[in-house]
């Protein structure tokens, strides 16, 4: 079965000025039979995505007086990745990136438990010591894309070469 692999996403926000104007998107992978059109999405989310400052920076609370001050440190930046029949309506763009036979889908659970027991939070800062060392990766829905997309490349998907059909993102 040929499945089509398509790149999902949708606005969060658009932050400019009248003369430039950036946008922040959210982004999935979706995969499409061209056999029979069953479709499903996988995108990796925040818990609480209304307060994008969250993922960045903590939560300070405090009790007590003067010196005898308590601090509590809380995370606000939960996130786990959602599996959904079909293609949400929500993704605005829907982007035929690929194609991949149906056997290379297998592996895609195994990718997904593994990345869910490994990023547990939404991160959208690296943090590199040199050129050499990452000392804190990311963890957002891009790279969870990204991360399914070399995987299914290893498996034998074949994507466009066409550049009207490549997605950029400022990411």
């Amino acid at each position: 079965d040929d499945v089509e692999i398509l790149h999902l996403e949708y606005p969060l926000a658009n932050i400019g000025s009248n003369v430039e104007q950036w946008s922040a998107y959210h982004s999935g992978i979706g995969f499409r039979s061209l056999t029979n059109g069953v479709s499903f999405s996988l995108d990796f989310r925040p818990v609480n995505p209304e307060h994008v400052m969250d993922f960045v920076r903590p939560f300070l609370s405090s009790s007590g007086f003067w010196h005898w001050t308590k601090f509590n440190v809380n995370w606000r930046n939960d996130a786990y990745l959602a599996c959904e029949e079909g293609i949400p309506a929500r993704f605005e763009n829907a982007s035929t990136i690929g194609h991949v036979k149906g056997k290379g889908l297998y592996g895609v659970v195994d990718l997904c438990l593994e990345y869910r027991a490994k990023n547990s939070v939404f991160q959208p800062i690296t943090v590199i010591r040199d050129l050499n060392y990452t000392q804190l990766s990311s963890q957002t829905c891009y790279d969870f894309v990204q991360d399914v997309i070399y995987y299914l490349f290893d498996e034998g998907a074949v994507y466009t070469s066409e550049e009207a059909d490549m997605v950029f993102r400022d990411v």
